[in-house]
């Protein structure tokens, strides 16, 4: 975030209590600085060892159940052992990746309706191993059951936004 100068803005809540407008860096004016810059450390920090949000993937059926059930369940056949398992992928990467990266080589024998929707779960809020290390890819592990209501969780559909 920016002056209208172009200097970069350390701190936008102060500065924009204190009247100063905030740009983007195409110079685009910024409504909600203070937003903005919530979003921008949130994204950044999805890519991180300490992601805001997980996620994890199933089809449109199974979600329906997971919602009636409170809870998504453990699987017993994942690469890091029997557990829940997330990525912190968010929902606007494409089917193709979270595929490979939800199935890996298994991936294109799987429908991609697997991707159609999601439960958003707040990362703080679940005691998740992190399986990058281990697997190569975006892999994250809860042992047990998650419970929806513990996870400050979210039931979301991708129908939209559908990426091939």
């Amino acid at each position: 975030m920016y002056t209208s100068r172009g200097d970069r803005i350390r701190n936008p809540s102060a500065y924009t209590a204190a009247g100063g407008r905030a740009f983007s860096s195409n110079g685009s004016g910024i409504r909600d600085p203070t937003a903005y810059q919530r979003a921008i450390d949130a994204s950044v920090r999805q890519n991180s060892d300490s992601p805001v949000y997980l996620y994890h993937y199933t089809d449109p059926g199974s979600a329906a159940k997971i919602e009636n059930s409170g809870m998504i369940k453990a699987s017993s056949d994942g690469a890091l052992g029997s557990g829940t398992y997330l990525t912190a992928k968010p929902p606007r990467t494409s089917s193709d990746r979270l595929m490979t990266n939800n199935y890996d080589g298994a991936a294109s024998t799987r429908d991609a309706s697997k991707v159609d929707s999601y439960v958003r779960v707040d990362a703080a809020r679940v005691q998740a191993e992190n399986g990058r290390a281990a697997t190569s890819r975006d892999v994250w592990k809860v042992d047990g059951d998650v419970k929806l209501a513990d996870a400050g969780a979210k039931i979301g559909s991708r129908s939209n936004k559908r990426k091939r």
